[in-house]
């Protein structure tokens, strides 16, 4: 259920209407109250990266909490300084993909590229633009992501792999996960194995 971005926020009766192929079983369903609010949902994103120097960063991951009833869009952009003050962005680049988020796409990546060196004066940065539709229903946790420029080769000291049980679609015959991997991991994988056994020996 959704409504437009203009529609004035209050209280509203929401009817359904009842289809049935043959003899009629069930009642009329009752009405449904239906509170339109006009505070911003919160949308957490990712305000960290590493950029591997002379390569790409590590992909960002956006997802946003409840799809626009049109659209809502994000890019990535470099972040602006005046005068003589020190370039947040020198020496990175950034794409010109515009990510536009809908009813059927909730989910998107985008990333950036790094020159040999990044800014040494200031923080390194990038920043996100939030625009469309539906922009103004959304309250972004931070729009700078602050970058870290890594050496080519160099591994992750903790790379950390997140695990969450899809409680909706999951049932006592079959599990089913979704994992996230943490900043500074590009591909990871997870091996599962009876509590107990030697890994290294079963593997």
């Amino acid at each position: 259920m959704g409504t437009a971005i203009t529609t004035p926020a209050t209280y509203y009766w929401v009817t359904f209407t009842k289809v049935e192929t043959g003899t009629a079983k069930y009642t009329v369903l009752p009405y449904l109250m239906v509170l339109v609010s006009s505070g911003a949902t919160a949308w957490t994103v990712p305000t960290v990266a590493t950029c591997t120097l002379e390569g790409n960063s590590i992909p960002l991951v956006l997802t946003v909490p409840n799809a626009p009833f049109t659209d809502v869009t994000m890019t990535l952009g470099l972040t602006t300084y005046t005068g003589t003050n020190p370039n947040p962005s020198e020496n990175i680049t950034v794409p010109s993909t515009v990510i536009t988020f809908s009813t059927s796409v909730t989910f998107g990546t985008i990333s950036f590229s790094c020159g040999s060196s990044l800014a040494s004066t200031t923080t390194p940065t990038v920043n996100y633009t939030k625009a469309g539709t539906d922009a103004a229903a959304y309250s972004l946790s931070g729009t700078l992501v602050t970058v870290t420029g890594v050496a080519k080769g160099t591994a992750a000291t903790t790379p950390t792999v997140t695990l969450v049980m899809d409680s909706t679609n999951s049932k006592a015959s079959a599990t089913k996960l979704s994992a996230t991997c943490g900043d500074g991991v590009g591909t990871g994988y997870v091996w599962f194995a009876p509590k107990g056994t030697d890994v290294v020996t079963a593997n």
